[in-house]
C-alpha cells in the first residue's frame, strides 16, 4: 500500500434500515465501488478500525486506477459507495495525488 492515500474523504455509512450494511466494514482496508457523477471507480477504503453502519468517519481512499479516477475527483466532490446497492456517501476533503497530464 502506498504511504499516502489518493484522497481523504468524510464518509457516512447508511444504517441497515435504510439499505446499509448489516455488518461493519472490517479494519485495515475495504474494497467497494465509488460512484462519482455516474462513473464507477474501484477503491480501497483505509480503515484503522471497523466502521459500523450509521457511522461517519474521515478515511483515506486509494483508487485501483488513480490516473483515470483523479481526473473526475476534486475537493468538494460528493460520491456514493456501492456494494450491490448504495451503502454510504462521502465528500472529498483533500486530494493527495496530482494526476500526470500527458
Amino acid at each position: 500500500m502506498k504511504l499516502l492515500p489518493d484522497i481523504v474523504a468524510n464518509i457516512e455509512l447508511a444504517p441497515p434500515e435504510s439499505g446499509g450494511r448489516a455488518s461493519p466494514m472490517p479494519a485495515r482496508w475495504f474494497g467497494c465501488v465509488m460512484i462519482v457523477n455516474g462513473r464507477n471507480h474501484e477503491v480501497r477504503l483505509r480503515l484503522p478500525q471497523p466502521l459500523n453502519a450509521g457511522e461517519a468517519r474521515q478515511v483515506g481512499i486509494d483508487f485501483l486506477d488513480p490516473e483515470t479516477a483523479l481526473s473526475h475527483v476534486w475537493i468538494g466532490t460528493t460520491f456514493g459507495l456501492w456494494e450491490g446497492r448504495i451503502v454510504g456517501q462521502g465528500l472529498v476533503e483533500s486530494v493527495q495525488t496530482v494526476p500526470v497530464l500527458s
